[in-house]
């Protein structure tokens, strides 16, 4: 995806010293310090361009707690910190998310995702459990594994049957939940208000849409929408080897600020070889089809 360049990054471009930079910076902040997301390009700057990984860090960490009301920006600072490996600085946003946000499914299953990242699968699958139980006690809508609650029962179910030694119970859930093992792709997004279609190209180039819009979420997508989930996964067919294209038409969120969509990849999904690649993508031009990224199923590779 070719990014939009703010105004302020357009002033770093003929900055020849980290010092002018960091100099520069200072002057700017009055004029541009309300926006968090000015932050998190300013600190993407000084860790791709100056190699500053302390700078870069103090700059979301203070972006942390100048913004800790604003939960989509919280959410898309946690989307940073996860992508750059720090896990223990995402779980301090996703507990800010539910603080905030305490009713959406996604501020719970964000907590449980983030501890199983962190090496703690237990901590994980007693979150998901316990928000089932919660709603199904609590809520006018039930959990559904099978449909509006997909998402979480996936995840639960691998969590368990990756780690089995560590569950005694693991005939209580349905391994059926984890749908077609192999490539599994997930997005997430930072704000409910956004809007989007997404595109996916397979390797013989016959192509099939999502869509994520006011009308989808007033119709098909309303109990997912209503529940506060922003998230989807996708299995891809893994008969078709080679690569999978994936566009995206973004179509704003109503706001001049921009938008956060986190993608996931699994290869291997729901085995020991599982593993994953995450990258963040900022989207601020409202215009048609735009590439995203590849993903090859033969060679298992993320192609941004």
């Amino acid at each position: 995806i070719v990014a939009h360049i703010p105004p302020y990054m357009e002033e770093f471009t003929p900055v020849k010293s980290e010092e002018l930079a960091k100099q520069l910076f200072e002057n700017q902040k009055e004029k541009y310090g309300d926006s968090p997301y000015y932050f998190l390009d300013i600190s993407d700057y000084f860790r791709t361009t100056w190699g500053n990984k302390e700078k870069a860090m103090a700059i979301l960490d203070s972006t942390s707690i100048n913004f800790s009301n604003n939960a989509d920006a919280l959410r898309a600072l946690a989307y940073t910190y996860e992508e750059l490996g720090y896990g223990e600085k995402a779980l301090e946003e996703y507990l800010k998310v539910l603080d905030l946000r305490s009713r959406d499914a996604q501020s719970h299953r964000d907590l449980a995702n983030v501890y199983e990242v962190m090496g703690n699968p237990k901590r994980a699958v007693n979150i998901y459990t316990r928000y089932e139980l919660a709603i199904n006690d609590l809520d006018t809508i039930p959990f559904d594994a099978q449909g509006t609650d997909r998402l979480m029962a996936t995840e639960r179910a691998n969590i368990i049957n990756r780690n089995k030694n560590e569950f005694l119970l693991t005939n209580a859930f349905n391994e059926d939940n984890l749908e077609n093992l192999g490539t599994r792709i997930l997005f997430e997004w930072n704000t409910a208000a956004v809007e989007f279609v997404i595109q996916f190209v397979d390797p013989k180039k016959y192509y099939d849409t999502w869509e994520y819009t006011s009308e989808s979420k007033e119709n098909h997508l309303r109990m997912e929408f209503l529940k506060g989930y922003s998230s989807k996964q996708f299995f891809l067919d893994d008969d078709l080897k080679g690569e999978w294209k994936v566009n995206i038409d973004y179509h704003g969120n109503g706001s001049e600020t921009p938008t956060y969509i986190k993608i996931t990849t699994f290869f291997d999904y729901g085995t020991v070889a599982q593993r994953k690649e995450i990258k963040v993508f900022k989207l601020t031009e409202i215009k048609g089809n735009q590439y995203l990224c590849t993903i090859n199923t033969d060679s298992k590779l993320f192609i941004e």
